[in-house]
Parts: structure tokens; C-alpha cells; sequence
């Protein structure tokens, strides 16, 4: 049991708060007469401009731990973030670079654009189905007025994609012969006329 520090009333404890107050309303009186005040934490001095503030609220990392950098507002951050440089791998070039992490992440995948553009137009390279012949299956569309990427194109023109239909037509018809001829179709009786 704990007592009230604003009216002396004894109240059960609980494990997840600070156990001085036995209701709400004597939290609200003991902020009004100043009896209970927020714990200052010593003053702190910023990294990049130098100036003196005084530190509020947890400054912990995303995996946990307690951050080490101190900066008393979000453009010193960002200044900090954009001096400090990290080394990355390219993953079309394989060429070593080094860049800010302004946009809150460290780990860039490319050196440049050049690379970035080249290695997705490797990665979308297709087959035509008909001729063999290597193409990017992009496609214009209408509705948004640009190009996208189309992934179930698997002719390389119009001519190729004719040709295709045409071949699947003449596979579709050989296989339903298959399926219903002589003794397979439902009309069959026993071969006489």
C-alpha cells in the first residue's frame, strides 16, 4: 500500500505508475500548487552549433540502445547526417561509393542512376516466344499516359504476337482432336456407319 503525497489517502500500488497519487484529481491539484514537477535533465550541448539545451524524452535508437548524438533541433540533425558519409556497393557496377544518409536510411544499392536504370532494364530483359529475339516488355498505357512495365508480353512485336496465336490456335485444335477422336467422343458407336 502507498499513500496519496497530496491528501495522505493510502491506495493499492500498481507496478506500471509512479504510485504518489491516488486518483487523478490529486495529480491535478499537486500540478497546480507546483508540488510535483517534471525532473529536469542536466543541460546537454548540442554537436553541431555548440548551443546549451536541455534534453526531454527518451533518445534511444530504433534497435534499442541509448543514442550517444545530441542535437537541439531537427536542422542540426540533419546537418550532423549530412557531413557524415557511408560506404556502400554498388549492385550493378560492383564499384565502391560513398553517400549521406539524409533520408533516414544508411544503405544505398546503386552509385548512380546510370546504374540503376541499367540493371532493371537487365533484370526485365525477355525472350520472344516466337523469333528469340531479346526485348524489354514495356507497354504504353492509356489511362495514366506513360509506360509500365508489362509482364505478361511474350512477343516481341505484333507480327511475333500473330504468329504466336496463330501456333496456339493450331495446338488447341490437335489437342481437342486428341481428346475426342474415335472411341474418345461421346458419339461414338463402335466404328460403323
Amino acid at each position: 500500500m502507498a499513500q496519496c503525497i497530496v491528501c495522505g489517502k493510502s491506495f493499492e500500488e500498481k507496478s506500471y505508475k509512479s504510485n504518489k497519487y491516488c486518483s487523478m484529481a490529486c495529480y491535478r491539484i499537486a500540478q497546480k500548487s507546483g508540488v510535483y514537477k517534471r525532473p529536469k535533465q542536466p543541460n546537454t550541448v548540442c554537436e553541431v552549433c555548440g548551443k546549451s539545451f536541455v534534453l526531454r524524452g527518451n533518445k534511444k535508437t530504433r534497435k534499442g540502445n541509448v543514442s550517444s548524438n545530441r542535437f537541439c533541433s531537427r536542422t542540426c540533425y540533419l546537418k550532423y547526417h549530412k557531413q557524415k558519409l557511408y560506404k556502400h556497393i554498388c549492385k550493378y557496377c560492383g564499384k565502391e561509393f560513398e553517400k549521406p544518409a539524409l533520408t533516414g536510411r544508411n544503405t544505398y544499392e546503386f552509385c548512380g542512376d546510370t546504374c540503376r536504370r541499367a540493371y532493371f532494364a537487365q533484370r526485365t530483359l525477355k525472350k520472344c516466344e516466337v523469333c528469340g529475339q531479346a526485348f524489354y516488355p514495356w507497354a504504353y498505357e492509356n489511362i495514366r499516359d506513360r509506360i509500365i512495365l508489362d509482364k505478361e508480353v511474350r512477343t516481341c512485336s505484333k507480327k511475333c504476337r500473330k504468329l504466336l496465336k496463330k501456333r496456339n490456335e493450331d495446338i488447341r485444335r490437335d489437342k481437342i482432336s486428341l481428346a475426342f477422336g474415335g472411341d474418345k467422343h461421346p458419339n461414338w458407336a463402335g466404328g460403323k456407319n
